[in-house]
């Protein structure tokens, strides 16, 4: 993972190296994330996100999961979804966000998952 910074409207966030997909192919994700002294504005608070790119040009992004209104101390939380690759793209990354409604505290981001689906 890379952190990709910290942005004009208050987020963060940590993105993969891109995987190549072919469009139309289906995939999972998943990730953990827990956190300590959070406070937080009402709304999405940590985000699991998939940018989609065309030979490395972003395309496109979905978000796939969401914690919303996260507060104080939390264990690990599972984040998880599945996804499309659109036409006109070729290849994703994940992206692990921290959005401009956490006002404090720390986050930590394990166990992402991406397993390859097998077509026969």
């Amino acid at each position: 993972m890379t952190f990709i910074g910290r942005f004009t409207d208050g987020y963060e966030a940590l993105r993969s190296e891109r995987i190549a997909v072919g469009p139309g192919e289906t995939n999972t994700v998943e990730a953990y994330v827990k956190w300590q002294n959070v406070t937080s504005n009402p709304g999405p608070g940590f985000v699991l996100r998939v940018v989609y790119y065309n030979s490395g040009v972003i395309t496109s992004q979905v978000d796939i999961d969401t914690y919303d209104n996260p507060t104080g101390i939390h264990q690990w939380e599972r984040l998880h979804g599945s996804f499309t690759c659109p036409e006109g793209s070729n290849e994703f990354s994940i992206q692990l966000t921290c959005t401009s409604n956490i006002t404090h505290g720390t986050a930590f981001w394990d166990d992402v998952l991406v397993p390859k689906v097998v077509t026969p």
